[in-house]
């Protein structure tokens, strides 16, 4: 103990230590699951024990990596498993109508509008397929013209699309092929995005007919691809199909990782845990990761002023408290409060844990942005699917983390400049050419 240390800190401090020691865990563990114990209680002396070890040797210094690393050497192990990335996605036909304004009781005027198809993992597993990766995708459309052209959508950008299932049962003859409107307005780019699920809805259903052969297809299908991406659906049942595909693989070496979106996070962060038991890699907005702080009844001194790294550290506190002991990043995209759609001007931020510190890094796009000035783009509907798909892309290179995020800002800004997620996708090509431009002018 770094000094005298009061009763009840040191009883909390011993249970939560003895109790980790107890299941099985290592010292090092159990010693930060008493500190987290007695944070846990609002008693201020959780920093008064101190776990003192030997000074490491060479090997053991080799061997220290933080969670980023770890997931760089989980992707070296699996170099011979045939598919790059594999999502479970909705999918939908999306419409978008470049509008005058959006405001209520606004008659918007219909300034353009254009068609493709859309769903948010769908979008990043295009983007990966378009550099060069092997992708496939998990889903359902109808037999109808929208599900047709999703297809097509996949053939054409190469995707593995032998597990979209085109369902044309009379059972779901009230069903149709997902659609989605997206109102842009012309000179900020803020979106209005209405979405009817449709046949999304079904797909666990339709995985488990017939003693669910088209689910072992899928779980056969996932077990062969280095990483999983999951996305958010608007049913509760795929949400709960989700879940159970993760529990089954626990056990394979697959990095996985997960976009929550506004429709998870406002499950909670304690409704998460069956899925944040299994991620790797964790996409969120700075407001999310807000929302499923402030959501959680097991964090204590929560405020929306704190830094983002404390904020981190809040989050990786609970995950050990959870016992969860798997490695993980958290990737915050943050923007300007003032001008909110520029994504010229978007940082990253990454948290990597590390021992019992949040290894946190900053990097922000205003490299790209060499006229300094602010840029409207025409459409941020698929930045965010564009930044995993740049972040996962580098981590299949097995890059550092600063160049994941520059390739994740690079699509993501490309994108936006064109209506349509995936609309303005670069090749790998195209991509290492704006990256060796950038790294001229560091």
């Amino acid at each position: 103990m770094s000094r005298a240390i009061g009763d009840s800190a040191a009883i909390e401090f011993a249970v939560g230590f003895y109790d980790a020691l107890g299941s099985g865990r290592s010292v090092e563990f159990a010693y930060k699951f008493g500190c987290a114990a007695t944070r846990l209680t609002g008693n201020a002396e959780q920093q008064t024990p101190i776990l003192k070890k030997k000074p490491k040797s060479r090997k053991d210094i080799q061997n220290d990596k933080d969670d980023f690393q770890k997931i760089i050497d989980l992707i070296k192990k699996q170099e011979n498993k045939e598919i790059d990335v594999i999502t479970i996605s909705a999918n939908n036909y999306d419409q978008f109508l470049s509008v005058d304004e959006i405001r209520p009781d606004h008659e918007s005027v219909i300034l353009n509008e254009s068609f493709c198809a859309g769903g948010s993992g769908a979008n990043t597993v295009c983007g990966l397929s378009m550099l060069g990766k092997k992708t496939s995708i998990v889903g359902c459309v109808k037999d109808d013209d929208h599900g047709l052209k999703i297809k097509e959508s996949f053939s054409n950008f190469s995707v593995d699309n032998e597990l979209l299932i085109i369902e044309n049962d009379i059972a779901y003859c009230e069903q149709e092929t997902g659609r989605t409107w997206i109102l842009v307005e012309k000179f900020s780019a803020r979106r209005l995005i209405s979405v009817i699920p449709g046949i999304n809805n079904c797909l666990s259903e339709i995985l488990r007919v017939n003693n669910g052969q088209k689910l072992e297809k899928v779980l056969e299908k996932i077990k062969k691809s280095k990483i999983l991406h999951l996305t958010s659906f608007a049913g509760k049942r795929e949400m709960e199909l989700q879940l159970a595909i993760l529990e089954q693989i626990r056990d394979e070496d697959i990095v996985v990782s997960f976009t929550p979106g506004a429709i998870y996070v406002a499950e909670g962060l304690n409704k998460l845990s069956g899925f944040l038991v299994s991620t790797n890699i964790l996409f969120l907005y700075t407001e999310q990761l807000n929302r499923l702080l402030d959501r959680s009844d097991e964090i204590e001194g929560f405020k929306k002023e704190l830094p983002l790294n404390k904020k981190a550290q809040m989050f990786f506190d609970w995950k050990i408290r959870k016992q969860m002991t798997h490695p993980m990043i958290l990737i915050i995209r943050d923007y300007l409060q003032d001008i909110p759609m520029d994504v010229y001007q978007n940082k990253i931020y990454i948290a990597s844990h590390h021992d019992q510190e949040v290894n946190f890094y900053s990097h922000g796009s205003q490299k790209t942005n060499v006229i300094n000035k602010t840029i409207i783009p025409e459409d941020t509907t698929g930045s965010a699917d564009a930044l995993v798909t740049g972040f996962l892309y580098g981590i299949l290179e097995q890059r550092d983390m600063i160049t994941c995020a520059e390739f994740g800002l690079i699509l993501c800004q490309n994108v936006s400049k064109k209506l349509g997620a995936r609309s303005n996708l670069l090749n790998e090509t195209l991509l290492n050419s704006f990256w060796d431009k950038l790294e001229e002018l560091m």
